[in-house]
């Protein structure tokens, strides 16, 4: 059995002996301080003014989250035997319905994937009298025979650690700054923007060819070639009764008339109208010349 066993040992005893005696040996409490303990590499922090160099030891003195840091100053390590948080003079038996729970874990600047076992939290443990909580991180030292940090862990920069404190019954004051995430290596997809060309606020509108009016051909053009036409069949009337009443008109009709096929038919029609018309009269003048 090694020292720090034997250590134990006699202060679990002593303390259960004081209580016997009716003394308190519970009095130091809140506030209390919680940094990293073990070794990594070849350095060890067995007290918090032990810490290296830039390494954060946290101020605990409530209900709140913490965070404590470990910053490596020796090159670091590949090979971790035993590493807790160690919290003095706080535990359950000053604050029978205090919880502590590890949160999350970072090693160089990087979150692990990190679960903890369920004797990894002692809140009473008693290496000194006034006792003390620890967070254990891997521990395999003892008969815990905790690895939930993994043994072949290498750290060469930091190991933060954040847990948090509750049932105290006291309002505590975080000193956690930041989270550190782990640099994202998904693809940014660019998002193309279509832009339309301004109307004005108004929409516009679609045209339908099938809405466009039909609008169907003038046929005046036609009709007064009909009424030159009539004309000029009167004009030949008139000439024939003159030559002795020969008629050849309609071939003149027939030769001068043009336009569509209706126009045509309706200006026939007139024509020989017209020239029966002035035959007749032509007829009457010379009976009344006889």
């Amino acid at each position: 059995m090694n020292f720090k066993k034997i250590l134990s040992v006699v202060s679990a005893c002593a303390v259960t002996a004081a209580a016997a005696m009716g003394i308190s040996v519970f009095a130091e409490g809140l506030p209390s301080t919680a940094y990293l303990c073990g070794s990594i590499g070849a350095t060890s922090v067995w007290e918090a003014g032990d810490a290296t160099s830039g390494s954060t030891v946290a101020n605990v003195d409530g209900d709140a989250q913490y965070q404590v840091e470990w910053i490596v100053t020796d090159g670091g390590t590949s090979t971790m035997e035993f590493l807790v948080i160690q919290i003095p003079g706080l535990t359950v038996h000053q604050y029978e319905n205090m919880k502590i729970n590890i949160d999350s874990v970072y090693v160089d600047g990087k979150k692990l994937d990190y679960t903890s076992s369920p004797n990894a939290v002692d809140m009473a443990f008693y290496e000194k009298p006034e006792g003390a909580t620890r967070l254990y991180l891997i521990d395999t030292w003892t008969s815990k025979k905790i690895t939930d940090l993994p043994g072949n862990t290498t750290i060469t920069q930091s190991i933060k650690v954040l847990f948090t404190v509750s049932g105290t019954g006291i309002a505590g004051t975080s000193n956690v700054t930041e989270e550190t995430t782990e640099p994202s290596t998904e693809p940014t997809l660019a998002t193309e923007e279509t832009t339309e060309p301004a109307t004005g606020g108004v929409e516009p509108t679609p045209t339908d060819p099938t809405d466009a009016a039909e609008t169907e051909p003038t046929t005046n053009a036609p009709a007064t070639s009909a009424n030159t036409q009539v004309t000029a069949v009167a004009a030949n009337a008139n000439n024939n009764s003159n030559n002795g009443g020969n008629t050849n008109g309609g071939n003149q009709v027939s030769n001068s008339t043009s336009g569509s096929p209706t126009t045509k038919g309706a200006g026939i029609a007139a024509a020989f109208a017209g020239l029966a018309l002035t035959a007749g009269a032509a007829v009457l003048t010379k009976v009344k010349r006889k």
